[in-house]
């Protein structure tokens, strides 16, 4: 089978990505050809296809020249972009795929590629990633404020524009209710034939937000348990890692950590709250606080494996996270907010929840359970289980299989 993974980014930047490149691992196992469509980037890793990918947009380039420059390509990729449709129509044509699995194509594709591929009678799989379906700035979350948001929800998108929502500028936020009124008005996403979300929570707001559930398929994400060994002892710090920007409660956690001088602290990640997290520490004298910077991969691993816990303080709906699979497969207890999808991963015997935000509550459940070695070793033992019962590739594979084959027996 020949499968074509539409993706914005081809190179690792976060759990989505590393998600991706773990479908296409698994899909090469068995035999299948995996086609990519993303865009250029220097971090890219070589590939074939590479001659189809999409010239590479910087959202975060401060320079005003920069974007006037490029206001035409960052408008189409926004709205609707036709370089798209002829760079994927190149691919289909010089491919012939059976079927197309997409995701976060939102803005740096443009969900134009879905007509061509509906046009070619290729069935349509989007893997959901994020909140971008039903809210204009990805998150149900408005940063300045720091509070969920559903206003948007059923399809009210014109608070993205009164609210600011997105990076909090007005014409950022009228562009996107402009973009989720238009792909609604083409119904866009009605073209993609099945959404594979992690859990029971995403599925409930896609349904409230319209989408029929019918098209909805409950599947957690794979991963590839060899790369997790277990170590059986664990040194004395507990970890975060992942994105350190402000919805994800990096700053609950330092200053819950401030309570607790006898226990160390690691952050691994970066992000746009980096330097006000380390201002922070700097400014309130929290000795116990260690910010590394990024890591991946095997970098991760000397401090995912000598880890205590894991904590997810998470201030938003997090959907399915990444760092919650790799603690569990590295036999490691999570302390998670009790938010969004976390709570649907967690169990009494993998981890503790805390109420979201609450500094006191977290430096509880941190000091009730980090200190206790015999509790975390049992709980190590029971993530680890979970993970090989749930996150096995090969049970992922099967189920993922059941969805390609009938979608692909129903064009025939």
């Amino acid at each position: 089978m020949k499968i074509i993974l539409a993706h914005k980014f081809f190179h690792l930047t976060g759990g989505t990505e590393e998600y991706f490149r773990n479908l296409a691992i698994i899909l090469e196992a068995h035999g299948h050809q995996t086609i990519p469509f993303a865009i250029q980037h220097p971090n890219n890793p070589a590939s074939p296809y590479d001659k189809y990918f999409l010239k590479n947009i910087d959202y975060r380039e401060p320079s005003l020249f920069y974007r006037l420059r490029n206001a035409p390509r960052i408008l189409s990729r926004t709205l609707y972009s036709w370089e798209a449709r002829r760079k994927v129509e190149m691919l289909i044509k010089d491919t012939s795929p059976d079927i197309a699995h997409i995701q976060s194509i939102e803005h740096h594709i443009s969900p134009s590629i879905l007509h061509s591929f509906h046009a070619h009678n290729i069935p349509i799989v989007q893997s959901v990633n994020s909140y971008k379906l039903v809210c204009a700035s990805y998150r149900l979350y408005l940063f300045d404020r720091q509070e969920i948001c559903e206003r948007c929800l059923y399809g009210k998108h014109y608070h993205a524009a009164l609210m600011r929502c997105v990076k909090g500028s007005l014409s950022g936020s009228c562009l996107a209710t402009f973009e989720m009124y238009l792909h609604a008005w083409l119904k866009m996403y009605h073209l993609v034939d099945r959404f594979i979300v992690a859990n029971r929570f995403v599925e409930t707001k896609l349904v409230e937000a319209g989408y029929p559930a019918q098209k909805i398929v409950r599947m957690l994400n794979p991963l590839n348990l060899a790369e997790y060994p277990i170590t059986e002892g664990f040194d004395d710090f507990i970890l975060y890692f992942g994105r350190i920007d402000p919805e994800k409660g990096v700053l609950s956690l330092v200053q819950a950590m401030k309570r607790l001088p006898k226990l160390k602290l690691i952050v691994v990640g970066s992000g746009s709250q980096l330097s006000e997290i380390a201002q922070w520490v700097k400014e309130n004298g929290v000795g116990n606080v260690e910010l590394v910077g990024p890591r991946w991969g095997a970098d991760l691993m000397p401090y995912l494996s000598r880890t205590r816990l894991v904590v997810v303080p998470s201030i938003w709906y997090e959907m399915s996270p990444m760092v919650i699979y790799q603690a569990f497969a590295s036999g490691k207890p999570v302390i998670g907010a009790n938010i969004g999808g976390i709570p649907d991963l967690l169990t009494d015997e993998t981890g503790v929840l805390f109420e979201a935000g609450n500094v006191e509550d977290l430096t509880h459940k941190i000091e009730m359970l980090a200190f206790d070695d015999e509790k975390l070793r049992a709980m190590g033992q029971a993530a680890r289980h979970w993970a090989e019962v749930n996150l096995d590739p090969e049970r992922y594979y099967d189920s993922l299989m059941q969805v390609y084959l009938e979608l692909i027996s129903e064009r025939a």
